[in-house]
């Protein structure tokens, strides 16, 4: 539940106090990878491992690969799109939140000087509905907008990623009596898209935002504010959308 910060304000993923005027700093998770002992005398069988760790570790050490690595070197796009690929029935559209869903922060908290991170596996599961065919929508009540759009441009997600984005602040910037997801923005997202509500995924981080949207019909899903929006949450998310009725 949003509240006007005072001049500091904690961070929900970690329990810091983060003043305005403090020096910012992104803190993201490192990534441990491991090279082959040994690359000579190599068998084909050894070398065409080599190439797929090549292909995969390599670029992930260097910042090339958007999302996570797991143990067998498959990145989040790779592990999306394969759960993805096991779905009978897709949403037609899938909706994320902003602050602590697709990223870990507020976007108040910052500036558009400020250089932004996604939640790890966020965009690999973007990339990979994108890649799918699912439309994407981003629905916010965000009190800072114009950050929110300057974040999204700096991750390269302002074009051709998002078939609406209905950034809309509360009236007085953080009350909770305006600007309702489940009557500003999902209406203002099924008149520019046309899909119905049944056939929508929608990710929060707050239950408030789940309970009404769900109400609208569309399927609802909490995300954890320490992950965000991962291949668990996309497992999730799917799981539930197949168990709701899209007829109509």
């Amino acid at each position: 539940m949003r509240k006007q910060p005072d001049r500091c304000r904690s961070d929900k993923a970690t329990g810091r106090h983060i003043s305005q005027n403090h020096n910012k700093r992104w803190v993201t998770a490192a990534t441990k990878n491991h090279r082959p002992s040994s690359v000579s005398n190599m068998s084909k069988a050894q070398a065409k491992v080599l190439c797929l760790y090549m292909a995969f570790a390599v670029p992930q050490v260097l910042g090339v690969v958007a999302g996570t690595c797991n143990a067998t070197g498959m990145t989040a796009i790779t592990q999306a799109a394969a759960v993805l690929a096991e779905v009978q029935e897709l949403p037609e559209l899938v909706v994320f939140d902003l602050d602590y869903t697709l990223w870990p922060f507020w976007c108040e908290m910052y500036t558009t000087r400020d250089e932004p991170k996604l939640f790890p596996e966020a965009r690999g599961v973007m990339e990979a509905l994108k890649d799918s065919g699912v439309a994407m929508a981003l629905a916010s009540r965000t009190p800072t907008p114009e950050v929110a759009r300057a974040f999204l441009q700096k991750l390269g997600l302002s074009k051709g990623m998002f078939v609406s984005q209905q950034l809309i602040p509360a009236s007085s910037g953080f009350d909770h009596n305006s600007a309702h997801k489940d009557v500003r923005h999902f209406p203002a997202i099924q008149k520019e898209t046309g899909i119905s509500y049944n056939r929508m995924l929608f990710y929060d981080d707050e239950d408030r935002n789940i309970h009404r949207v769900s109400k609208l019909g569309v399927t609802s899903v909490l995300v954890s504010t320490s992950e965000g929006v991962s291949i668990k949450t996309l497992k999730q998310g799917l799981q539930a959308y197949s168990k709701q009725d899209h007829s109509g």
